[in-house]
């Protein structure tokens, strides 16, 4: 008589699907606190975060200070530039924040946001 393995087999599939929400949880970028609460329509938004980036580094500050804030966020930072994106079907969510510096200190800064669904 063969035995039926199906109690095993839903068992496991239970482990491995809770285990691939684990992962995708674990490595899912969080949203950066600069991104927190942001709505309305594509335009307002950009302006806002444009807003938000001016007040928290305004001219005169600190580039190394910009670059901390950023990459505690999350952001990944080169030159005068921090990008951040997330993927998550069915949206892609793209950030990006550039500023010029001289000196050591923050000139201007720009800051736009884009959302591609399919």
């Amino acid at each position: 008589m063969r035995r039926t393995n199906w109690p095993r087999r839903i068992a496991a599939g239970i482990v491995i699907g809770i285990t691939a929400l684990a992962v995708s949880w674990v490595f899912t970028p969080r949203e950066p606190a600069i991104l927190a609460g942001l709505a309305g329509e594509f335009d307002a938004q950009n302006a806002e975060l444009t807003q938000r980036v001016a007040r928290q580094f305004p001219a005169g500050s600190p580039e190394t200070a910009m670059r901390k804030a950023m990459l505690d966020q999350g952001f990944t930072v080169s030159a005068g530039h921090a990008k951040w994106e997330r993927n998550e079907y069915p949206c892609r969510t793209f950030v990006d924040i550039r500023w010029d510096a001289a000196g050591g200190r923050i000139a201007a800064t720009r800051a736009s946001l884009f959302q591609a669904c399919a």
